[in-house]
């Protein structure tokens, strides 16, 4: 659907009010575009700053959510990023990728026997106590705790030594 497909659904006689609305609506793409792309840049240069920080780690902890992949794509020795949830309830950790691809496959994965286990399940494989929950595909796990949550990371990398 194009621009036109807007302004020409108003009758001839109101020509001028659908050029006015769909300049409006343009209008307001443009500036939700615009603000969408400096918020991220914004919170790309903070997640740079917190590599720097963290004197580039191999697990990068934030203590707060911010967009993280393209600044983690582009810095390899970083294999786990942790952060709190909206409610901060619980803490989440995700593999790094190489790409933005969805769906790319981890640097450093999860171990196989976490894969699709939560709670009890997932305890009796991985010994974390707070450890709640590993996605089947292995790109997210979730613990009750900051801690847990990065004891898991801690332990998938030592599963690939």
């Amino acid at each position: 659907m194009g621009i036109g497909a807007i302004s020409s659904a108003f009758p001839e006689e109101e020509i001028d009010k659908g050029f006015n609305y769909a300049l409006n609506f343009v209008e307001t793409v443009l500036i939700g575009e615009i603000n969408r792309a400096e918020i991220k840049h914004h919170s790309e240069a903070l997640v740079y700053d917190l590599i720097i920080k963290q004197n580039n780690p191999t697990i990068l902890i934030l203590d707060k959510y911010l967009p993280w992949k393209s600044a983690t794509v582009k810095n390899k020795t970083i294999k786990f990023v942790i952060y709190p949830g909206q409610k901060n309830d619980k803490w989440f950790v995700q593999p790094a990728v190489d790409t933005l691809e969805d769906f790319a496959p981890a640097r450093i994965p999860f171990p196989s026997s976490w894969m699709g286990k939560e709670n009890e399940a997932l305890y009796e494989v991985s010994q974390i106590i707070d450890a709640i929950f590993c996605h089947k595909s292995g790109y997210l796990g979730t613990a009750k705790t900051k801690e847990a949550a990065m004891e898991m990371a801690r332990k998938a990398l030592e599963n690939q030594s």
